[in-house]
């Protein structure tokens, strides 16, 4: 008998859709950087499967604009029932973003590093108010 979660999704696929850097000739060493975080689901076909779409940019151009979409496939645990639209955003909510969100911060690292510049931190994203926007695609 399978027991029933309370999140019946696992992570299948993440990936990037979406990675722009730029940044300017003399980037100061303390960098300031503001980002907007934008969230979006796609749930047209569940149960078989649910899509993440993550998103997050800086608010200003200059020295550095970061520009990454990352796309996160999550499939039904087998064995387990559909969940219902509260515990979709639940999920999101609770779960999905976090599981996201490491990959976000690791390129972000990485290309700043490559770039000549201190590795960019991004907070995590229990402090940004992410709300769930609803696509039916």
């Amino acid at each position: 008998m399978t027991q029933e979660l309370r999140f019946p999704f696992q992570l299948n696929t993440a990936f990037f859709s979406t990675i722009r850097f730029h940044r300017a000739e003399v980037v100061p060493d303390d960098l300031p950087l503001q980002f907007k975080v934008g969230v979006s689901t796609f749930d047209r076909k569940l149960p078989e499967s649910l899509q993440i779409a993550l998103r997050l940019e800086t608010q200003d151009e200059l020295p550095v604009a970061i520009y990454l979409e990352l796309i996160g496939l999550f499939g039904l645990i087998e064995g387990h029932s559909e969940p219902n639209r509260e515990t979709i955003t639940d999920f999101l909510n609770e779960r999905a973003l976090f599981m996201l969100w490491p990959y976000l911060t690791q390129t972000i690292r990485q290309i700043t590093a490559m770039m000549g510049i201190e590795p960019i931190e991004i907070k995590i994203p229990v402090n940004y108010d992410l709300k769930a926007q609803r696509k039916d695609k």
